[in-house]
């Protein structure tokens, strides 16, 4: 079976939304609370030269999707809960910022 030729993989009314609520810890951290997310990848297809290729790979990825959406359904409230407060705390560095050093114009 020839794996060579170009792909191409379509997506048609692709969409992701949720709610997002922000909440300060007592030590001043932010920790986002997720609500009501959905991920819908809408119509999509797979274009490969090989149908029979076209076809398996198709049905794999597609068995892959199917499996986000429906976790993204079903615990995507506590997953992107959990995971996103890390995420925020290691892109700000902890809400830990340090001015630059900048040496004095005057002397003395």
């Amino acid at each position: 079976m020839p794996n060579e030729g170009p792909v191409t993989w379509e997506f048609k009314d692709f969409s992701s939304s949720m709610e997002l609520e922000l909440k300060a810890t007592e030590e001043g951290y932010i920790r986002p609370i997720v609500h009501n997310p959905k991920l819908d990848f809408g119509y999509s297809y797979l274009y490969h030269e090989d149908e029979g290729l076209a076809f398996l790979a198709y049905t794999f990825i597609e068995f892959g999707i199917v499996c986000m959406e429906n976790s993204a359904f079903y615990w995507g409230d506590f997953m992107w809960s959990r995971m996103l407060g890390p995420l925020i705390s290691y892109a700000t560095n902890d809400f830990y910022y340090t001015t630059p050093y900048l040496p004095s114009p005057f002397p003395g």
